[in-house]
């Protein structure tokens, strides 16, 4: 009797020291901080809708740029092709989501894009080429840019008129993953969500 006693107390100690397998496998986060001093009050949602997932998607709740900067914590690997809506205080109702521009093509990682290059840009990629990194900080630009059309009316029904909307990009340009989509005056995404090529 003493011996299975002792063993069953023998089995019992290497329960409690044996850990559980889903905290043997921690999920690898990185913190992701945008600078935007132009843009506070701005809500910066990212997202990946990575075609290579079986699938599954990401997305997660919108975060407000609060004294000029942002800090968000995704699960690391979304962060190759994941993608960061943005919405600002001032622009107008519009049945769009303008998107933060990671490359204009034509552009090498890296490069600084000015304002006057951001507008004339005719295609982009808002899809991040992601990182294994603990953490990143981005630099991203934000200007208001007239468009036309794209309007809400109170009735939620479509008015072609002009908009105010975010032109948005990270300086430097940050490598990306494609497709390149058409712009409207530098602004990405104003149609349609991107699905980001996948790496490899």
């Amino acid at each position: 009797m003493k011996r299975v006693v002792a063993g069953l107390a023998a089995i019992g100690l290497l329960l409690v020291l044996v850990p559980p397998a889903s905290s043997q496998a921690a999920v690898a986060k990185t913190t992701v901080t945008m600078r935007i001093p132009s843009c506070n009050g701005c809500f910066i949602y990212p997202y990946n809708l990575r075609p290579d997932a079986n699938g599954k998607t990401y997305s997660s709740y919108a975060h407000q740029v609060i004294d000029g900067a942002v800090t968000i914590v995704v699960p690391t690997r979304w962060t190759d092709g994941m993608v960061f809506t943005i919405e600002t205080p001032w622009q107008d109702e519009a049945d769009v989501s303008p998107v933060i521009a990671f490359q204009y093509e034509g552009f090498a990682p890296g490069t600084t894009v000015t304002r006057p290059q951001a507008r004339r840009a005719l295609r982009a990629s808002p899809c991040w080429a992601g990182t294994t990194a603990p953490a990143v900080v981005f630099d991203v630009a934000v200007r208001k840019v007239w468009v036309d059309g794209y309007a809400l009316g109170n009735d939620d029904e479509y008015h072609d008129r002009r908009v105010q909307m975010p032109l948005a990009w990270v300086l430097p340009t940050q490598e990306s993953r494609g497709p390149f989509a058409n712009t409207v005056k530098g602004i990405a995404n104003l149609q349609d969500q991107p699905a980001c090529t996948p790496a490899g």
